[in-house]
């Protein structure tokens, strides 16, 4: 399907018939979106797009896949099981981590959750790295919260405050 339309409409072509369909005006709030997998046609990363220029996008609904591979919450040692994937990333990209606390998050209809809170000092390639290597949706591992800032002692170093969690299925949810 293509996706593309003026004055915040979508216009649709299905790729076998070439039959286009234009919606009505709508907006899109990202944080609605939940268990889809937006990529590129082709399954890739969706790179840099020219605005007003129509590219081609794979959605997939991913309630069922989530229902099959959510993990299920063994107890609270996962909380720390968490904080040590945190801190093996982190000694990988020599990320200085401080007063780490871990706790059980919150619950909601779709997952519960256990979470470590962290914070880092490191240079701002290394942050990077270590961003890149914790976020983990397939394995449900998100960030909650962040907040970066430059060092006021050293304007090479990131200092950052970050609260990452594990959602797990709900305690109610059997697998599919």
């Amino acid at each position: 399907m293509r996706v593309y339309g003026p004055n915040g409409t979508a216009l649709a072509t299905a790729p076998l018939t070439a039959r286009r369909t234009e919606s009505g005006t709508f907006t899109v709030n990202a944080a609605g979106i939940n268990n889809f997998l937006i990529e590129a046609a082709g399954g890739s990363n969706i790179g840099a797009q020219t605005a007003g220029v129509p590219f081609d996008i794979w959605i997939t609904a991913r309630d069922q896949w989530v229902q099959k591979t959510q993990p299920t919450l063994k107890g609270a040692e996962e909380a720390s099981t968490l904080l040590d994937q945190l801190k093996q990333i982190a000694g990988k990209y020599n990320i200085l981590i401080e007063n780490p606390a871990i706790g059980s998050g919150e619950t909601t209809p779709n997952h519960q959750a256990v979470f470590a809170s962290i914070e880092t000092g490191s240079h701002w390639p290394e942050l990077v790295h270590f961003l890149y290597d914790v976020q983990q949706p397939d394995a449900f591992v998100v960030f909650e919260s962040v907040n970066l800032v430059i060092d006021s002692n050293d304007a090479t170093m990131m200092r950052g405050k970050f609260k990452i969690a594990r959602w797990f299925a709900p305690a109610n949810r059997k697998k599919a």
